[in-house]
């Protein structure tokens, strides 16, 4: 099974993304974020996730995504989340001085082949981010456009996908 749950800020996407694992005493956790000791507000954003967390899951922090939806194992992965993820990558490959999304797109198709690929349930957690106003700079659309891109080819080979809006889960692929 491979699950998108995708919505904007404050949606309820990171819950009802937990909440369909939350019977499982093991799960990979993925997280993508940044891990800065000195950004408070991010810090106490880390800590209410991992407070939701039963303490059986583990929790691996990597931008290698893909490595770890293609390892060997039982245990379902969550990943939170993609949106966090490319702007990571973005960063890594230099993307915004230049704004080339063929930098990035090496990492996007392996995130897609090993999604194709694997035999693992994984469930993956997005932004939905192309609802707002248009962004006033180049880069930020270019942030915007790109993760759109990439939300569009994950719901593709996806089982199930689902939009969280007010706390309330939307089924738009897949069964209820």
């Amino acid at each position: 099974m491979r699950l998108l749950v995708t919505g904007g800020s404050r949606s309820g996407k990171s819950a009802y993304a937990e909440n369909q694992l939350i019977d499982l005493e093991k799960v990979d956790y993925l997280a993508t974020s940044y891990n800065d000791p000195a950004d408070a507000e991010w810090q106490h954003r880390i800590k209410l996730h991992r407070e939701r967390r039963p303490q059986t899951w583990k929790t691996i922090e990597t931008l290698k995504i893909a490595s770890e939806i293609s390892k060997d194992s039982s245990a379902p992965l969550m990943i939170d989340c993609l949106g966090v993820w490319l702007s990571r990558v973005m960063d890594e490959h230099g993307f915004w001085e230049s704004l080339d999304a063929g930098l990035i797109q090496p990492s996007v198709d392996e995130l897609i082949s090993s999604l194709e690929n694997t035999s693992r349930d994984v469930v993956l957690v997005t932004n939905e981010v192309g609802w707002s106003l248009v962004p006033p700079d180049a880069g930020s659309r270019a942030y915007r456009d790109e993760l759109g891109r990439l939300n569009a080819k994950v719901a593709e080979v996806c089982d199930k996908v689902v939009l969280c809006v007010a706390g309330q889960p939307l089924t738009i692929k897949g069964q209820k």
